[in-house]
C-alpha cells in the first residue's frame, strides 16, 4: 500500500460483493483497494424476541441476541430503527434500507446492546404515538441482517391526576387531557379504603362531559352515577384509568391521590405553650417580639401553614380598649409589636387562632411582660472623699432588678461603648465612687434583670454630672 502524509483509512464494501474493501486518503493521494477474496461474507440471522416495555417516562426495546456464520454472537452490534409510521424511523434512524442493506459501514447504533431505553414525552390533546419498530444485527463486516418482523407498540399511558386537598359536592377530579382523540371513555373510582377493595364510586365518564379546560379533563363529582354513596366529612383516595377505542392498553393510576369530601369545619384549638415572653419576664425593647408555639386544628387540611393568629396587648388584664391588637399572616407564630410600649408597665397579652375558613379558637391563657424603664432621678451628692449617685427603684417583676453604673468625661460620647463601667450588679439604688478627681465627671445608670444576664443593649438614665 502506498504511504500517507496526513491520512486516514477506512473500511467498507464499496462494490457490494460481500466483502470489506479499503479506502485510504491523504495529502495529494487517495486509493481504493479492492478485496478479491474467493470467500464472500454472510449477513446475520435476524434478532428475535422483540419487547417493548413502557414506564410512564421511557420506553425500553429489547430483542435476543443474532447468530452469524462468520462473526462470533458476542462480537454481533445491533441497529434499531423507530418510527412513528409502517417501516418507518422517523423517530430513530437506522441508516439502512427497508430490507437491512445498510448505508453506512459502521458499528450498529445500539453497540453489541441487546436492549435500549430512551426518554419519552406525551404531547397533551393530542394522540400519543404508536412506536413501529424493529432491530437488525450487524457482523464484523458491517454487513446487515434482515430487520427482524416489525412490532407495534402503544405507550401506556399514565396520566397525571390534579390532587385537591377538599372537595365539595360541585367539586372536580381533574387529569391530564391525554389523546382525547382516541379515548372511549375514563373509569373513575372512589374508595375509602387505599386497597379499593370496595370502591364507593366505580364509574365510566363519556366524553366530550370529561373536557375541563385546554390542558385538562375531569368530573364534576355530583355527576357521577354513584355519587350518593360518598359520606360527607370522610377522606377518599380516587383513580382514574383511560380506555382507549383503538385498544390500546391502559392501567388505572396509582391510587395515592385522596381529598376529604364535604368536610365539616371545625374550629382550631387556641396556643397553649411556647409563649414568650411570660409570667412578667421583663423585655428590653419598648417594641418586643411576642412568639408562641404553633396552634393545631383537627381538620384534615388545616396544618400550621394553614392558620394564623389575633393578638390583643393591654396595660389590664381586661383588654376593654387594647392598646395594641393585629392579626398574622398564616403560618406565622409571633408577631413584633411596631409603636413603642411605654417604658414600667406591666402589658398582658393574649392569642387566638383562625383557619383558612375563619373559624376562630377561644383565647389563650393570658400571658404578661415587663417593659423595664430607665432609673429616674438620679442625683449626685459630693464630698471631699467621694461622690454618691443615688436613683429611684426601677418597677421590677419576680426575677429582681439589678444596676449598672457608668461614667464618661464626655457627655456626648456614644453609649455605652463611649463610657466606662463604673459598677455592675447593684442591687441597691446608690453608689458611691471614691475616685474623684478635680475634673467634670457624667455618669448613667442602666437597669437590667439578673436572669438571665443583662442584655448588651439595656435602658439607660440621662448623664448626671458630679
Amino acid at each position: 500500500m502506498t504511504g500517507l502524509v496526513n491520512g486516514s483509512v477506512a473500511w467498507g464494501d464499496y462494490d457490494n460483493d460481500g466483502d470489506l474493501d479499503i479506502l485510504l486518503a491523504g495529502y495529494d493521494i487517495t486509493s481504493i483497494y479492492r478485496n478479491n477474496a474467493a470467500i464472500a461474507n454472510t449477513v446475520p440471522t435476524s434478532p428475535t424476541g422483540l419487547t417493548a416495555n413502557f414506564t410512564k417516562n421511557s420506553l425500553a426495546f429489547s430483542w435476543n441476541a443474532a447468530t452469524d456464520d462468520e462473526t462470533p454472537s458476542s462480537g454481533l452490534t445491533y441497529n434499531l430503527r423507530v418510527g412513528s409510521t409502517s417501516g418507518g424511523d422517523e423517530i430513530f434512524s437506522s441508516m439502512a434500507q427497508s430490507d437491512g442493506w445498510r448505508k453506512v459501514p459502521r458499528l450498529g447504533s445500539q453497540n453489541h446492546n441487546t436492549e435500549w431505553t430512551f426518554d419519552v414525552t406525551y404531547p397533551f390533546q393530542t394522540s400519543s404515538v404508536v412506536y413501529y419498530w424493529s432491530v437488525q444485527a450487524i457482523d464484523n463486516c458491517f454487513a446487515g441482517s434482515p430487520f427482524a418482523s416489525e412490532q407495534v407498540s402503544n405507550p401506556v399511558l399514565y396520566p397525571c391526576l390534579i390532587n385537591a386537598d377538599e372537595q365539595r359536592p360541585t367539586g372536580t377530579l381533574l387529569w391530564e387531557a391525554n389523546s382525547l382523540d382516541v379515548i372511549a371513555d375514563y373509569q373513575v373510582q372512589i374508595d375509602d379504603n387505599p386497597d379499593f377493595s370496595s370502591p364507593e364510586v366505580d364509574d365510566n365518564v363519556l366524553p366530550p362531559n370529561p373536557r375541563i379546560t385546554e390542558l385538562y379533563a375531569g368530573v364534576r363529582l355530583n355527576t357521577l352515577p354513584d355519587y350518593g354513596n360518598l359520606a360527607d366529612d370522610t377522606v377518599y383516595y380516587w383513580r382514574m384509568k383511560p380506555n382507549y377505542s383503538n385498544g390500546w392498553t391502559s392501567v388505572f393510576t396509582d391510587g395515592t391521590a385522596h381529598f376529604f369530601f364535604n368536610m365539616i369545619n371545625t374550629a382550631p384549638d387556641a396556643p397553649i405553650s411556647g409563649f414568650s415572653p411570660a409570667n412578667d419576664e421583663a423585655v428590653y425593647s419598648l417594641t418586643p417580639i411576642l412568639s408562641w408555639g404553633n396552634a393545631s386544628d383537627p381538620d384534615f387540611s388545616d396544618d400550621s401553614d394553614h392558620l394564623k393568629y389575633c393578638v390583643e396587648v393591654d396595660t389590664t388584664d381586661t383588654f376593654v380598649a387594647p392598646v395594641y391588637s393585629v392579626i398574622t399572616v398564616f403560618g406565622q407564630p409571633y408577631i413584633q409589636i411596631e409603636s413603642n410600649l411605654l417604658a414600667g408597665y406591666r402589658y398582658y397579652y393574649r392569642v387566638k387562632t383562625v383557619d383558612n375558613e375563619l373559624a376562630e379558637s377561644d383565647w389563650s391563657a393570658i400571658q404578661q411582660f415587663i417593659t423595664l424603664m430607665p432609673p429616674q432621678n438620679v442625683t449626685i451628692t459630693r464630698n471631699d472623699a467621694s461622690v454618691t449617685i443615688s436613683w429611684d427603684s426601677v418597677p421590677y417583676n419576680s426575677r429582681g432588678v439589678i444596676y449598672t453604673v457608668y461614667s464618661s468625661n464626655d457627655p456626648n460620647a456614644e453609649f455605652p461603648d463611649g463610657w466606662a463601667v463604673e459598677a455592675v450588679n447593684l442591687n441597691t439604688t446608690s453608689w458611691s465612687d471614691l475616685s474623684t478627681s478635680s475634673c467634670s465627671k457624667f455618669y448613667r445608670v442602666t437597669a437590667g434583670s439578673p436572669f438571665p444576664e443583662p442584655l448588651p443593649i439595656r435602658i439607660g438614665s440621662e448623664p448626671a454630672c458630679n
